[in-house]
């Protein structure tokens, strides 16, 4: 008792000082500590405004089964992409028309050669020529760019033109 009480008359000022000096940092610690704390309060309400679950656990496994669903669902779009590009080889994606006159005696290009072809410059020719006595329609199969039967200057002309295009 003896020191405390010679420790208190000799260096009381000191001791009271030191407390108060001690006690202002503990109250400016508890501010940034409050300030902080303050922060993550609102980062925490931000994040789960709206949401039905109240934990970060929850949380993340409801957004794991979204992500899930959303991985399956794009799994299905590219299989269905890749099944369109298939089915695309075999659509007809290049024409071109030629119109000419089939008679030195008719006038008014009312003949015409039409071409369709696929990728792989597959497909018909369709061949239309008008004459006084009517009009004919005569259809030529095309497979890799090749025909069995001989084509016409007009067929050839057409024919060539559609497999030369980039489509």
């Amino acid at each position: 008792m003896e020191t405390v009480t010679y420790l208190m008359s000799n260096y009381g000022l000191e001791i009271i000082i030191g407390t108060y000096s001690f006690l202002a940092l503990l109250f400016i610690l508890l501010i940034i500590q409050m300030v902080k704390t303050s922060k993550l309060k609102k980062r925490y309400n931000l994040m789960f405004k709206g949401e039905k679950v109240q934990n970060v656990e929850e949380m993340l496994l409801m957004h794991k089964i979204e992500v899930d669903k959303v991985i399956n669902t794009h799994a299905d779009i590219k299989s269905n992409i890749s099944n369109m590009q298939k089915a695309l080889t075999t659509a007809y994606s290049k024409s071109s028309i030629y119109r000419y006159d089939a008679f030195s005696g008719l006038s008014g290009k009312l003949s015409f050669v039409y071409v369709l072809l696929d990728s792989t410059n597959s497909g018909l020719i369709l061949n239309g020529i008008y004459s006084s006595e009517g009009h004919y329609l005569y259809i030529k199969d095309v497979v890799n760019g090749k025909t069995e039967k001989e084509l016409s200057k007009e067929e050839r002309l057409t024919l060539d033109k559609v497999m030369n295009t980039n489509n």
